[in-house]
């Protein structure tokens, strides 16, 4: 059994309101894993949920957005369970103290639900800080002011001449509406030159408004172009890689 909000949760932080519909969920001895990767290819994430009540398995789920409609209904604890066919999974079960809810499953085989390659190379960041909920709170905030689809990152240094991390939200022109917002705790591991990083903000928000109930959080920054969101909650870790804009 698994509490109706924490599923819907774990599925938040992957389909992105709507961004992933296709993926494939990997259970081994009750751990959860999901990879995933936006259709642009602009970012790509891991969601893990290390008590996940359900058998060893590998099945896809085909339209995460019909999933989340049947879950919604559902109140207070849910249990999963699965039906198989000739050994092959084919159906996921959704039921609470009132409803039994089906969902056919796709076939893994199929090219939707290739398993997206994790990050195993150990990149290097430059810079770090930890995401508190008031941090996280401002970034949104901020982001929903303009219209505009850019955050750029800059570190600068402030009255007392310590290093900060800016994030300017609006386009790269002197006659644009721009927000800069500060995060003054920041941590350098080297010395790193001037730079300009451009992301997705409509990404880099949305992930951020998926993940509002983490305990702990992290944002790392590598000066080539890499940004590392991380989010750990009781029994649910986060991970996204975003890749800079190239038009900036």
């Amino acid at each position: 059994m698994i509490n109706k909000s924490e599923l819907q949760s774990v599925i938040s932080k992957y389909f992105l309101g709507g961004l992933i519909e296709a993926v494939r969920w990997e259970v081994v001895n009750q751990q959860l894993n999901v990879n995933f990767k936006s259709p642009n290819k602009e970012m790509i994430g891991k969601i893990t949920h290390k008590n996940f009540p359900l058998q060893n398995c590998e099945i896809g789920i085909t339209d995460t957005n019909k999933f989340n409609k049947l879950l919604s209904i559902c109140t207070g604890l849910v249990e999963i369970s699965l039906v198989s066919t000739n050994k092959t999974f084919t159906k996921v079960i959704l039921s609470d103290a009132n409803y039994t809810l089906h969902y056919p499953l796709g076939d893994i085989l199929l090219n939707q639900f290739k398993k997206i390659p994790e990050i195993t190379e150990e990149y290097s960041f430059q810079i770090s800080c930890e995401l508190t909920k008031e941090t996280l709170d401002n970034i949104i905030k901020a982001k929903s002011a303009l219209d505009s689809d850019n955050v750029i990152f800059n570190v600068g240094t402030n009255f007392d001449q310590q290093s900060v991390l800016e994030l300017i939200f609006g386009d790269n022109s002197d006659h644009s509406n721009k927000i800069a917002y500060i995060i003054q705790d920041v941590t350098l591991t080297e010395n790193t030159p001037d730079f300009t990083i451009p992301f997705n903000s409509d990404l880099f928000k949305t992930i951020l408004s998926n993940n509002k109930d983490f305990e702990t959080a992290q944002m790392s920054l590598n000066t080539q172009g890499l940004l590392k969101l991380e989010f750990d909650s009781e029994n649910i870790e986060s991970v996204y890689y975003l890749v800079r804009k190239a038009d900036l």
